[in-house]
């Protein structure tokens, strides 16, 4: 059993599968079972603002526009007979056309509710291999993956019906793309074409994620390369390399800007600031996750702005005390090994608590915040994450070497991942 164990644990593909599987089911536990039915009657989540109405016509109206040489861009559909541009709604076209067959086969309902089931998963698995290719670990990997498909945000947003907010997996394959990149396991031509394809992913799925990347990219290469040290050539070199992708991407973006901004439409309609979250969320649950549930709970989340979909921030005070461990100890080690510290290579020895070096967390997270969304309080559960499986990965290294009983400050990351579990 141990041998097969260990098998298991040495091919990165098994922790991929069951990463993906635990949280499929879940998360059809979760829905229930009149989605899983009845696909093409009901729908995932509650619709507080009926999103989901442009979720589905956009499943059906690209393909139909592509068709008929109709410029998809534009709809006479919407107030005619002026019309109105699909750039300055919650549009999808890479979601559309990749679920064409299916829309085709089972109408637009059953592929929207297809790809709403297939969202957490992809962004569990995404999150996976990031952290296996961080840790080198099975069981730390499992439980970042987890921890970021199965977050508040992903939770709260199924529950908005907000499909083009919750495919985030080429988030997390970006930052691994960057790891990999500095490590030097993936070639310059190779780098460049995938982030490439990853950024228009991303853009076809959502313009608000790819705006807000775009910015959150430009501040963490600033940061990244003042603070690289002596390692500044490889960050400015891996900076380059981002850039051109960027370009390589210019001719589809600079098309969409000028439609977008010579289009026609109304005035915004609601401030930015009802879709934040509030500052309390980040330690106080609210009712999406099982501990917010409480009488007392409810009667201070309820004040928070917007609906259930934007307030997604809880974290919950373990998490952040693990978090806060980890990126202590790896900040006072240094950040010498940056990302490029190969977790099959001799480690350093131990640290305190019992902890073996692994990836600085403070390089991490200059490496990986750029590639979150923040504003939303996603990218506060991806760098949680990657911290909880790095803090596991030592955790169990140094449990097995001392032959003993881990320390309280390493049970805090498995206390945290089985509360995440509990609020679920």
């Amino acid at each position: 059993m141990r041998a097969l164990c260990r098998r298991a644990a040495a091919r990165p593909a098994v922790g991929l599968g069951l990463t993906c599987l635990l949280a499929f089911a879940a998360l059809c536990a979760l829905v229930g079972g009149s989605v899983l039915v009845h696909p093409g009657r009901a729908s995932v989540g509650v619709s507080p603002s009926s999103d989901y109405q442009v979720m589905t016509w956009s499943l059906r109206w690209w393909p139909w526009a592509i068709a008929h040489g109709t410029n998809p861009l534009h709809t006479g559909l919407f107030w005619p007979p002026l019309g109105f541009s699909t750039l300055w709604m919650t549009t999808i076209p890479v979601l559309s056309l990749v679920a064409l067959p299916l829309t085709l086969a089972a109408g637009p309902l059953v592929a929207y509710n297809v790809l709403m089931l297939a969202a957490v998963p992809l962004a569990a698995g995404g999150a996976y291999l990031l952290c296996r290719e961080l840790t080198g670990r099975l069981l730390p990997s499992v439980l970042g993956g987890l921890l970021f498909g199965l977050s508040p945000y992903m939770l709260g947003h199924m529950l908005s019906d907000h499909l083009d907010l919750v495919f985030v997996f080429p988030l997390p394959l970006l930052a691994l793309l960057v790891v990999r990149r500095v490590r030097g396991k993936t070639s310059e031509r190779r780098f460049v074409a995938g982030f490439a394809v990853l950024l228009l992913v991303l853009l076809g799925v959502s313009f608000e994620l790819f705006l807000d990347l775009a910015v959150l990219v430009a501040i963490g290469s600033v940061i990244a390369y003042a603070g690289a040290g002596q390692d500044r050539r490889r960050a400015g070199r891996t900076i380059g390399l981002v850039l051109l992708a960027y370009v390589v991407c210019l001719p589809v973006l600079a098309a969409v800007a000028g439609v977008a901004f010579t289009a026609a439409h109304a005035p915004l309609r609601y401030a930015p600031s009802g879709f934040a979250i509030d500052l309390v969320n980040v330690v106080l649950p609210t009712p999406t996750v099982l501990a917010g549930r409480s009488h007392w709970l409810r009667r201070i989340s309820e004040h928070f702005v917007s609906n259930i979909g934007e307030r997604d921030g809880y974290l919950g005070l373990p998490l952040l005390l693990v978090a806060a461990l980890a990126v202590r100890a790896y900040w006072r080690r240094g950040a010498a090994a940056v990302v490029g510290a190969d977790p099959d290579r001799p480690r350093p020895s131990r640290l305190r608590f019992s902890l073996r070096v692994v990836p600085s967390a403070r390089a991490l997270e200059r490496a990986a915040r750029p590639y979150v969304r923040v504003r939303r309080a996603g990218g506060g559960v991806f760098v949680c994450a990657v911290a909880l499986a790095a803090r596991a990965e030592g955790a169990s290294r140094a449990g097995r070497s001392r032959g003993h009983r881990l320390p309280a400050p390493q049970l805090l990351g498995w206390v945290a991942s089985a509360r995440r579990v509990v609020d679920l």
